[in-house]
């Protein structure tokens, strides 16, 4: 994940930062320096320090703890493609997925979708259609394949996960 930190110090002429992740930036002009970022890992808790300066030698330090959860989706298990403008497409829904990978299968293990691209932003869902043919109604099975935004520099393995949904059509 990536964190942007601002610095609301008044009259600091230098300041430095301790991201808690072996990470330290000293900045000497806090109005023309840029505003410091970093990278924190998921499931991971870090201890932030900024110490301002100001010209009178007077020391502030601010402390704070943030903690990165893993990041969890949400995963609708029935969907309804009738038109009506609520849940007509199947999504999955979490920001933090980059290369985003999912194959959609029926119940007798044939693939009926796949789509994979960049990250889940990108996908606007399964429509419940099979090529340009309406799915039946019925219990889908799906595998989703994706690497989180956690720390970009590393190469994660993909997370896999899978499930059901339920895909609903009126009579």
């Amino acid at each position: 994940m990536e964190v942007t930190f601002v610095n609301n110090s008044v009259y600091a002429i230098k300041y430095t930062w301790i991201f808690g992740d072996g990470d330290t930036v000293y900045l000497k002009d806090p109005q023309k320096d840029p505003e410091p970022h970093t990278y924190y890992q998921a499931g991971q808790t870090y201890t932030i320090k900024l110490i301002a300066e100001s010209k009178e030698r007077c020391i502030r330090e601010d402390t704070i703890t943030l903690k990165v959860d893993e990041s969890e989706l949400e995963r609708p298990n029935v969907f309804s493609p009738n038109g009506d403008g609520m849940n007509d497409n199947f999504l999955i829904y979490n920001v933090s997925m980059r290369e985003f990978h999912i194959t959609i299968f029926s119940r007798s293990g044939r693939k009926v979708y796949e789509f994979q691209g960049p990250d889940i932003n990108h996908w606007e869902g399964w429509d419940g259609k099979m090529g340009n043919s309406d799915a039946s109604a019925g219990i889908y099975y799906y595998v989703l394949e994706a690497k989180s935004w956690d720390k970009p520099a590393i190469n994660y393995k993909p997370k896999k996960t899978s499930g059901f949904v339920y895909l609903v059509r009126d009579k």
